[in-house]
């Protein structure tokens, strides 16, 4: 048993070179610090009207963690490293590392190449899908049963629902200006970014999202996972690692403005009471609340949930946001950048060696 683990490890320490450029140059990100668009405005994803795009540097990382100066009793590190991990997911500078490489989405409907009209794009899409699912397969396993003790749980068959519960809470909360509440349920980056979002707001205005039906059975498209450097350096009980996986979510939603108003009824009191607005900054009659708006939309998103296993101890569950399908040009890009880790990797093992 102990040759095909060695392998594995190999195989998986490929990844370690492209996690740490990945936290230098920020997540790949779906959510980040353009404000959920409204109704009102064009939007600029297609099916994901929802989402926007992020960017951020790891440098200010260092800056988060430094311990607060001045004259007050000093805490224990692990309390400074609770609070000041508390503070930089707020800002949205936490540790986020990104898409595990090589994380595959298969294009659909017009995305996807014909086998009749573009059939070389096509068998290369096909292919590269086989051979990622055969990998994440086999690392799914091996991290299952030989990596990590005591051995963690996939949860495959309930991912789907987890994923859908996720995305619903999170995209709730943000509307009632209240991610704080499930401040664990998500990960850093868009944590701060949702956060930000929320700042931004103009006072006493609100959103109203609904999810109305689901298209389509949420459905997994990615499963990921992978151990965290220092891989082979610590014991099997010591050991980090991740899962990643993409879950594709086919829904109906409506996001409607939400304005706090005051008025003053017949007998001249005052009153304050919300009132919620149309894609055209109309009133909703209270006898229209209920039902569908006219400008719902069909939505198709990707919703990227991961866990970690830090130092034999199993993480829960949270929402890093959301990725795209994969074209062509990402999948080569992605390999390329694999392989040049992969040769930067084997001549640093040649150096040393020397």
């Amino acid at each position: 048993m102990s040759r095909p683990a060695t392998r594995s490890l190999a195989s998986w320490q490929q990844y370690h070179a492209i996690f740490t450029q990945q936290c230098l140059r920020g997540p790949r990100n779906r959510f980040a610090s353009k404000s959920l668009r409204l109704p009102s405005h064009p939007s600029h994803h297609g099916t994901r009207p929802f989402s926007g795009s992020a960017s951020w540097h790891a440098g200010q990382m260092g800056k988060a963690f430094m311990p607060s100066a001045g004259r007050r009793p000093q805490q224990s590190m692990k309390v400074q490293k609770a609070k000041a991990e508390r503070d930089a997911k707020r800002q949205g500078i936490g540790f986020d590392i990104g898409l595990i490489p090589e994380t595959f989405v298969m294009p659909r409907g017009k995305n996807l190449p014909s086998w009749f009209s573009n059939s070389k794009d096509r068998r290369k899409l096909e292919w590269a899908r086989l051979k990622l699912r055969l990998k994440e397969f086999y690392s799914a396993v091996f991290y299952r049963f030989f990596s990590i003790r005591p051995n963690p749980r996939l949860e495959w068959r309930k991912l789907p629902g987890i994923a859908k519960e996720l995305h619903k809470e999170m995209y709730e909360h943000f509307a009632q200006g209240n991610v704080a509440a499930i401040e664990g349920k998500l990960a850093d980056g868009i944590y701060g970014s949702l956060q930000k979002r929320i700042g931004l707001r103009p006072a006493n205005t609100a959103m109203r999202w609904r999810l109305h039906k689901y298209l389509s059975r949420p459905r997994t498209v990615s499963y990921k996972a992978t151990l965290l450097p220092p891989a082979t350096a610590v014991s099997k009980y010591e050991r980090n690692a991740m899962v990643q996986a993409v879950v594709r979510i086919h829904s109906l939603q409506s996001l409607q403005r939400v304005q706090r108003v005051s008025e003053r009824n017949e007998r001249g009191q005052l009153r304050v009471r919300d009132v919620v607005l149309d894609s055209q900054g109309r009133e909703v009659p209270e006898t229209e609340l209920e039902l569908m708006p006219k400008d719902a939309k069909e939505s198709v998103e990707y919703v990227v949930v991961q866990k970690f296993h830090r130092a034999g101890k199993e993480g829960n569950w949270e929402l890093w946001g959301t990725t795209e399908e994969t074209t062509l040009e990402r999948l080569e890009s992605d390999q390329k950048a694999l392989q040049d880790a992969v040769k930067a990797q084997s001549a640093a093992r040649r150096l040393a060696a020397a």
